[in-house]
């Protein structure tokens, strides 16, 4: 979950980043 604690990423990356990990997720 460091990616969520992270905010040196902008929303849309964070968003981006979690469907390239979570494909099922959209």
């Amino acid at each position: 979950m460091l990616r969520w604690i992270s905010m040196t990423q902008t929303t849309e990356q964070r968003i981006k980043q979690f469907k390239a990990d979570f494909p099922m997720a959209e």
